[in-house]
């Protein structure tokens, strides 16, 4: 492929797509979401990536489809209203069922799906391939992944909170500066600083306070026209917006706690469980007592079927709470014109 060609990573997916066809969704890795359209079929396609880092939804309707990353741009075009199911959703779980968003007649594409001329088909399958857990080969991959991320024509940060996940990632790299975020008597800068202190890194702390943080909230939540899911999105906004400009490219460390059940409280008692219940799963994870929907009800027993209450747990975090999560880290940080990359 001459060289001169490629002027973008965008650019190199259609190259490859011309040549290879769907054999590149196999090939490619790590975050995309992307439409393909064919002018001499007239026929096109969206991919989205296996985690659904990338967000990607359409409207279909009246011989109309619109594709786009986020919903708020379709209502610029067609009269939508609040789906109300979603809205109670969000207050139970803090999003939307997967494959819905909070406006009536837009549809999520699922992470690992495509949408062929209107029609969804799944392209990825996470398949257990039977091999026993090795910590050796988990910390050989991520070490190999942390240096594909660190790959860039601009420049390149992470996020510490004082965590696990993120100060692996930071110890795995040669960067140098990073940055922490935290109300003045909500945060976590001690433990950054000893973590640098360990590790001869650099962390700039951003303070910041209430009036800040609804100034952000409000932003965010009328730039995106829906509800925000957790208040930290006001602060990886705020964060990222006190990065340099030549900083385009933001580590991060989501993925980590549902890779490894870090969500020690309730994967303990899963585990500890014979049989599935419900109630007891809900009473644990939810963030209201509001009426559990009847989609979001046949979206859980779908995950439920024919497992263990840890592997239900295992999946429900994979398949459910993962993407809320990556969708939080998207649209934060692309508020504020940073990249977002989740070695995990």
């Amino acid at each position: 492929m001459p060289r001169h060609s490629i002027d973008s990573d965008t650019r190199l997916l259609l190259e490859l797509y011309e040549l290879r066809g769907e054999e590149i969704l196999h090939e490619v890795e790590g975050m995309f979401a992307f439409v393909v359209f064919d002018l001499a079929s007239r026929k096109w396609v969206a991919y989205r990536d296996r985690f659904g880092i990338k967000p990607l939804y359409f409207y279909q309707k009246h011989d109309l489809t619109i594709v786009s990353s986020e919903p708020v741009a379709i209502s610029k075009y067609v009269d939508l209203s609040p789906d109300p199911e979603s809205l109670l959703e969000w207050r139970k779980f803090r999003r939307p069922c997967p494959g819905y968003s909070y406006l009536e007649d837009v549809s999520e594409v699922l992470p690992g799906f495509s949408l062929r001329s209107g029609k969804e088909e799944r392209w990825y399958h996470i398949e257990e391939d039977g091999a026993e857990y090795s910590e050796t080969r988990f910390a050989e991959v991520l070490e190999n992944v942390v240096n594909d991320h660190l790959e860039s024509d601009v420049g390149v940060t992470g996020l510490l909170s004082g965590g696990i996940d993120s100060s692996v990632i930071a110890a795995m790299t040669n960067l140098v500066e990073y940055f922490t975020v935290g109300l003045p008597d909500a945060n976590e800068f001690d433990d950054v600083k000893e973590f640098c202190r360990l590790t001869n890194k650099n962390c700039v702390e951003v303070s910041v306070y209430e009036e800040q943080l609804r100034e952000a909230w409000h932003i965010m939540a009328t730039a995106r026209n829906e509800p925000l899911s957790v208040p930290n999105e006001g602060l990886i906004y705020l964060v990222c917006k006190e990065m340099p400009d030549s900083t385009k490219v933001v580590l991060t460390g989501e993925g980590a706690d549902e890779l490894l059940f870090g969500y020690d409280r309730i994967f303990r008692y899963m585990n500890s469980q014979d049989a599935f219940d419900l109630d007891a799963f809900l009473e644990r994870y939810c963030y209201s007592d509001d009426r559990l929907g009847d989609r979001m009800r046949r979206f859980i027993r779908s995950i439920a079927t024919h497992k263990t209450p840890l592997q239900f747990c295992e999946d429900f975090f994979l398949q459910f709470h993962l993407p809320g999560l990556l969708r939080r880290m998207d649209s934060s940080m692309m508020a504020a014109s940073k990249e977002g990359r989740v070695p995990f």
